[in-house]
């Protein structure tokens, strides 16, 4: 314990205050800034949480395999469903009524090749 405290004190005393250097660049080269409105970082956030998917050629991802019908959240979920069966070998997909999980599910079985599929369905859609 001494050992690290001696070695502590000895740091310290050579440290270098960066206390301004650090607040002008927070200030100035980042997002937290007083003229940022709350709303605007939230933008951000979404952004840079997202921006891989909003920026992805979705179409070239599914190529012409989509109805023209397709809305544009059903085939943002296939390409997300897609990428979970990459990443984890599998995907739930687990909407609300009538956002189109059948037309969804029906995508990803023409685009996914590999490894066996299981759907759990509504006995009416046995068939």
């Amino acid at each position: 314990m001494k050992f690290a405290f001696g070695k502590f004190e000895e740091l310290l005393a050579k440290s270098v205050d960066i206390k301004d250097t650090y607040i002008e660049t927070i200030e100035k080269k980042t997002w937290m800034r007083d003229d940022i409105t709350p709303y605007e970082l939230y933008i951000k956030t979404l952004y840079e949480y997202f921006n891989e998917e909003i920026n992805a050629d979705k179409e070239a991802v599914l190529g012409d395999i989509c109805p023209d019908d397709f809305m544009r959240l059903q085939f943002d979920a296939v390409v997300e469903a897609e990428k979970k069966i990459e990443a984890y070998g599998g995907v739930f997909v687990s909407d609300v009524v009538g956002l189109g999980k059948t037309y969804i599910c029906a995508m990803l079985a023409k685009k996914v090749k590999k490894g066996g599929k299981l759907f759990i369905c509504p006995p009416v859609l046995v068939d």
